[in-house]
């Protein structure tokens, strides 16, 4: 049976290039990150889906926001990173 083709949004694409700049080491734990519009200008998109991947990936606990001071690699993103990769593998494997 055929499915339907998943479009990715393009939030989900600049969380998982954070995701794996985090996994790469070039932002580690503690680290300020760039801000909206450098963000937005880096990844070529607008700063709502910017806005987005960062309230998704601080709501896994991968980046932390700090009010007047900016958004932070969390101290537990790693932790956090292969956590969301084994419930992804756990899901796969359940689906099969």
């Amino acid at each position: 049976m055929i499915k339907p083709a998943i479009k990715k949004n393009l939030f989900e694409e600049v969380s998982e290039q954070i995701i794996q700049l985090i996994k790469s080491g070039e932002w580690t734990p503690g680290d300020k990150i760039p801000g909206e519009m450098i963000l937005s200008e880096s990844f070529q998109v607008s700063r709502n889906s910017i806005r987005e991947s960062l309230k998704a990936l601080e709501l896994t606990g991968i980046l932390s926001s700090k009010a007047g001071k900016g958004t932070f690699v969390s101290e537990r993103a790693v932790r956090n990173i292969r956590n969301r990769e084994l419930a992804s593998l756990i899901e796969d494997e359940s689906s099969l």
